[in-house]
């Protein structure tokens, strides 16, 4: 992580220099843009998975906190790109905001709704009444969505930013679904939870008996 930080750092100071002695958009300086921005996606998903994991970063799993940083961390850089980009032209800006805009979509489809969605996976420890997982991993990216949908209107085609704005809206529905899915760490709630399932249950193990000894009697 300090290597990449080290490189990264590096780039830009050269990116910097290049740019006041030349002047222009030429080769040279897209080159140093591009690997300044690889390497700062990089480092943010590198100190996402170095904190999430204990420092393991080869982990082949990632659970529903890393998913939701990374989409998190994807659509603020792709929101930071798409308005630079208005102000430099740059087509390394311009091809960095899609890239970063299409890896958060893949996040959301199949990390957020599919993989990582309480109401798929059980009853999981989504956290406290108000800060939790629920809060981050859609909440969070749904107002990010929107902000991203904001600055591509009137910018781009039209279709691109409906996109994004339809993506807001299904994590902005799923927020009660999963949160209801999931086991909110608060003995409150999770009590009423209880109370609330056991009337259902009491019925059904009542109604099983009789509905046997309807079968029996009716029985030749």
């Amino acid at each position: 992580l300090a290597t990449l930080g080290i490189r990264r750092a590096g780039i830009v100071i050269l990116g910097r220099r290049h740019l006041s002695a030349s002047g222009g958009d030429d080769a040279p300086q897209r080159a140093v843009e591009s690997a300044a921005i690889l390497f700062t996606v990089l480092l943010v998903f590198m100190e996402i998975r170095h904190a999430i994991n204990g420092g393991d970063v080869y982990r082949d799993t990632a659970g529903p906190v890393e998913a939701a940083l990374q989409v998190c961390s994807a659509l603020a850089m792709a929101i930071g790109l798409e308005r630079l980009r208005i102000r430099t032209g740059s087509a390394i800006h311009n091809i960095s905001a899609i890239l970063l805009t299409v890896y958060a979509g893949l996040g959301i489809v199949f990390g957020l709704l599919v993989l990582e969605n309480p109401m798929l996976l059980g009853p999981i420890d989504v956290g406290g009444r108000f800060i939790n997982l629920i809060l981050l991993g859609y909440a969070m990216p749904a107002v990010l969505a929107l902000l991203l949908s904001y600055a591509m209107a009137s910018r781009r085609p039209a279709a691109h930013a409906n996109t994004i704005a339809a993506s807001a809206l299904v994590l902005a529905l799923s927020i009660w679904p999963c949160k209801y899915a999931g086991s909110i760490t608060d003995p409150d709630i999770n009590q009423r939870r209880r109370a609330s399932r056991e009337p259902t249950s009491r019925m059904a193990r009542r109604s099983k008996p009789a509905r046997l000894q309807v079968v029996y009697s009716s029985a030749p």
